[in-house]
């Protein structure tokens, strides 16, 4: 079967419309998402060097969430937690949310979060429109109290299969971030636009994760019907990064890898099999402070262009042309 082109967000553009916004600076970019409320509509992926507690601490100060890795030892988080940590537990509870697999061992983990009041799980597999993980989403919703977001997916049947299944919410994409080397190895992948098109519909929350290149592509995923744009690239070059440092003519890098690199499932002990990520060095030039107001003004300005006032109803005005 072969479905019309594949359409990315480079192949899009956005069309101002009449707007009564004042300024910019009175644009709200609250957004609220399965029961809470977050600043921006913007989540920080699950990757291993953004998965610090460095980088959680400056989340909960700008209150937006972080998906934290499930290959980092999650019992160091647990015991933070309970612990109280570096930060006040229900800020934790509310801003960072842990990913988990699906094999059973899975279960202690999740027992243990359930205890603590944990309030969302992300389910995190690379194409999670299979039988076992439709089987675990229901063997989870019986068992807890957790809102679950489950993914990634690219269809409208993966969405509506894992909708009745019980997920809360959706992540979409595969193959279009940075450092995966999926689409590479396998052929798999779908445009970005054609994806949130494609599961925006059947009511649920969708998060888009990765493909962002620029702040102007979260414009368009939000205008398209994402809920919340995932991204790990964009903080990678953050100083808060906890990748190991290396210098090149004067100047600080580190690396940044996929999940499913050899650098992280060496992190991790896995076995150095399935490889499906990669690692580029990253500059290390600005800090967490600066890619929160690089999106924050790139956000408000693209909803006074297209006449909003409120970042959760730039859809309503959304109109876009393709342009290649």
């Amino acid at each position: 079967m072969m479905f019309e082109r594949s359409l990315n967000y480079n192949d899009i553009c956005v069309i101002p419309n009449y707007s009564e916004c004042k300024s910019r600076s009175f644009i709200n970019l609250e957004t609220e998402f399965l029961g809470q409320k977050y600043a921006l509509p913007v989540a920080i992926a699950n990757m291993g060097t953004l998965s610090n507690f460095l980088i959680m601490q400056k989340a909960i100060e700008y209150r937006i969430p972080i998906f934290w890795n499930r290959m980092i030892p999650i019992d160091r988080y647990i015991d933070s937690l309970k612990s109280g940590g570096p930060c006040d537990i229900n800020d934790m509870k509310k801003y960072i949310i842990p990913t988990v697999g699906i094999n059973d061992s899975q279960f202690s983990v999740l027992d243990c979060l359930n205890t603590i009041g944990y309030p969302i799980i992300s389910i995190d597999v690379a194409h999670a429109h299979n039988k076992y993980v439709i089987e675990f989403v229901k063997k989870v919703k019986n068992s807890f109290d957790f809102k679950l977001i489950v993914g990634n997916i690219v269809t409208k049947e993966a969405a509506e299969d894992l909708r009745s299944a019980g997920a809360d919410c959706l992540r979409i994409n595969i193959g279009v971030g940075k450092v995966c080397s999926t689409k590479l190895n396998t052929g798999v992948t779908r445009g970005t636009v054609t994806t949130i098109l494609e599961t925006k519909n059947i009511g649920l929350p969708i998060i888009s994760d990765g493909g962002f290149i620029c702040v102007a592509d979260m414009v368009k995923s939000l205008g398209l019907g994402s809920t919340l744009c995932m991204t790990g690239q964009m903080f990678a070059s953050c100083h808060e990064n906890s990748g190991v440092r290396f210098n090149v003519d004067g100047k600080i890098y580190t690396h940044y890898y996929g999940n499913a690199s050899k650098q992280s499932k060496r992190y991790a002990n896995y076995p150095i099999k399935n490889i499906e990520g990669f690692s580029n060095p990253v500059l290390l030039d600005g800090s967490f402070d600066d890619v929160i107001s690089n999106i924050s003004d790139g956000l408000r300005s693209g909803a006074s262009y297209i006449g909003v006032d409120n970042i959760d109803k730039i859809s309503t005005k959304f109109v876009y042309e393709i342009i290649s």
